[in-house]
């Protein structure tokens, strides 16, 4: 980690790096990569930033969820109905 006028550099591949990462997108309310990076920024400068966020937001489960396609409905096979009579007759009893 290195310092440089009141800013941080954090290693890219530390496990610090990614639990910050990971408390604020969780802190700005799960916003998307430009939004995650904007506040990670204003306290600290993380080399290949984008990318590591990116990596992140891929595996947060919670954008799963929100992200994912609704699933299509299967149908299965229709039954025939083998009847000798006629279910609906015009003939009055």
């Amino acid at each position: 980690m290195l310092w440089r006028k009141a800013s941080c550099y954090p290693s890219r591949h530390c496990k610090f790096t990614e639990l910050l990462v990971i408390r604020e997108h969780e802190r700005i309310g799960h916003c998307g990569v430009s939004a995650t990076l904007t506040q990670l920024r204003k306290n600290y400068w993380i080399p290949k930033g984008r990318q590591l966020v990116k990596t992140i937001i891929r595996i947060c489960l919670i954008c799963k969820k929100y992200n994912a396609k609704p699933a299509d409905q299967l149908s299965g096979q229709l039954l025939e109905i083998e009847s000798p009579n006629p279910l609906i007759s015009n003939r009055r009893n």
